[in-house]
């Protein structure tokens, strides 16, 4: 049987001397679905020559899986667009966070798995969700976003921060970026009806994202993948200032290790690193990447059962902690954020 990592060999491409078994290319297409990359992994399938492919009944799964992926996209370019119109006659700008927004970097964009609608609002937090919960139902306030009911078939967060950092002097320059990125942020471009940022700002706020989770649960290659376009877009003036920006906020050696998951799984070239890669760390992340799947959502460390908050509270911890040897200036600090946001929260002193 083949294993989740020849999914990284049909990434890069089939060697023609070695036609996979029926049961290769099946495990292939489960660890594509674990990955979230169903859509572009069957875009590779799909150009090999006939002895090369799978059987007819993978091939079909896999082009009825890739068909509701393009419905889907199109369906979330939709609800971007009037939920960017809704906002915007409140008032507010507005631009959509990852997702649909760096979609557009890929060459296929209808391909790429997409899921909720991350949307940063530009404006005081308080108002913003008092408008719309004149229309709309506002769910639960997270620390940077805030559920809100706004259509029955894709889910809406809205964004008040991009994203943090658990390590609060670090998290103080990343807010100070934030900031100081607003134009970059709300005035960039936009395509299909919303407003995206520019991939400067993506090629910070991406990593980011990709760094707390996974710390908090696991993160994909689907993440991976879009932080592998988001390399290639960069202008080559840019691409020194990001570096050192990354380095500021204790981001180097992660940059370096998804830089190296980059080029061993999507074959990313050197003229597109903005650093050089770590090889020891990098491997120690493409294996958590590899078992964790999307979101983490098979990694079997994450099942935690009890209902016991404390319980909960110090596995969490142990997960985190996991990762100190390599990244210690964030990681001792993810549960001083845990237990400080859950007694905020306790507190009713904000979210």
């Amino acid at each position: 049987m083949a294993s989740e990592f020849d999914l990284i060999s049909l990434l890069r491409g089939v060697d023609p001397e070695n036609p996979l078994s029926e049961d290769e290319w099946m495990s292939i297409f489960i660890a594509a679905k674990r990955q979230s990359l169903l859509g572009v992994t069957f875009a590779l399938v799909e150009n090999l020559s006939a002895d090369l492919r799978p059987t007819r009944k993978i091939m079909l799964s896999w082009m009825a899986m890739q068909g509701r992926i393009i419905a889907l996209n199109k369906l979330v370019d939709k609800r971007a667009s009037e939920v960017t119109e809704i906002v915007g006659g409140m008032g507010f700008r507005s631009c959509v966070l990852k997702g649909q927004g760096v979609a557009r970097l890929y060459p296929r964009p209808e391909l790429r798995q997409p899921g909720d609608i991350d949307l940063l609002v530009e404006g005081d937090r308080n108002d913003v969700l008092e408008k719309l919960g004149t229309k709309y139902k506002v769910g639960y306030r997270y620390y940077h976003h805030t559920d809100v009911t706004i259509f029955d078939d894709i889910e809406v967060e809205i964004h008040h921060i991009p994203t943090w950092l658990c390590n609060p002097f670090l998290d103080k320059r990343l807010q100070m970026f934030f900031k100081s990125s607003r134009e970059d942020i709300f005035n960039s471009g936009q395509r299909n009806g919303f407003n995206y940022p520019k991939v400067e700002f993506d090629a910070i706020y991406s990593l980011v994202h990709i760094y707390r989770h996974v710390f908090n649960e696991g993160v994909g290659l689907r993440q991976v993948m879009d932080y592998n376009y988001i390399l290639r877009a960069i202008p080559r003036e840019s691409r020194l200032p990001i570096a050192e920006l990354l380095v500021k906020l204790g981001l180097g050696r992660f940059a370096a290790s998804i830089t190296y998951v980059c080029h061993e799984v999507f074959n990313l070239e050197e003229e597109y690193q903005i650093v050089e890669p770590d090889v020891k760390c990098g491997r120690f992340l493409l294996e958590e990447i590899m078992l964790a799947g999307n979101f983490g959502k098979y990694d079997k460390r994450n099942a935690i059962r009890s209902r016991n908050i404390f319980i909960r509270f110090f596995k969490s911890t142990g997960r985190s902690l996991r990762f100190i040897k390599y990244f210690p200036r964030e990681a001792p600090w993810v549960p001083i954020w845990m237990a400080w946001h859950f007694i905020l929260r306790k507190l009713g002193l904000g979210n």
